[in-house]
């Protein structure tokens, strides 16, 4: 059984990779750590995610405006001040490096901007809480308690576990 896992898994990152579409994370059971330390190094070593932060500080900017579409609160276990954006939101280089839709339709990564005293605070890429990425101005730092995080660039961490 576990030879014929690990074949399904090699094929189904191989023609993954091959198609370019998702990364091979996805259908692999490595630990919640492991998954933020993987996009930690695409964060560092795709050359497209250099998008990320400015990005993200775009967003921010332009929430503030009220040009951002938000569809609903986000359900983030440490704070209740976080909205989702509309999948239309997320941007390209996201959807390539890291986005898929699940057998439900639910299109991931979710993306949420945290709002800190009625100003946008950070942005949220997050796969249902458990790891993601968090990104501000380069002098953000993480603000909640996951049970790790790695520190990427300044401004930018992944982080892994819940509270």
């Amino acid at each position: 059984m576990k030879i014929r896992n690990w074949i399904l898994i090699t094929l189904a990152c191989f023609i993954t990779l091959t198609l370019g579409i998702v990364t091979c994370f996805r259908f692999t059971s490595i630990s919640y750590s492991q998954k933020a330390k993987k996009l930690a190094h695409d964060i560092v070593v795709v050359p497209e995610m250099n998008k990320l932060q400015p990005w993200a500080i775009d967003i921010m900017e332009r929430f503030k405006a009220g040009q951002v579409k938000t569809n609903v609160h986000a359900d983030l276990w440490w704070t209740t001040n976080a909205f989702k954006l509309e999948v239309n939101e997320m941007p390209d280089f996201i959807g390539r490096q890291w986005g898929f839709t699940n057998k439900f339709g639910e299109v991931w990564p979710e993306i949420a901007i945290v709002i800190d005293d009625g100003h946008p605070y950070y942005l949220v890429v997050d796969w249902g809480d458990e790891w993601g990425v968090v990104v501000g101005e380069r002098q953000y730092r993480v603000s909640f308690n996951p049970i790790g995080s790695i520190a990427v660039a300044p401004g930018i961490y992944t982080y892994y576990g819940e509270h």
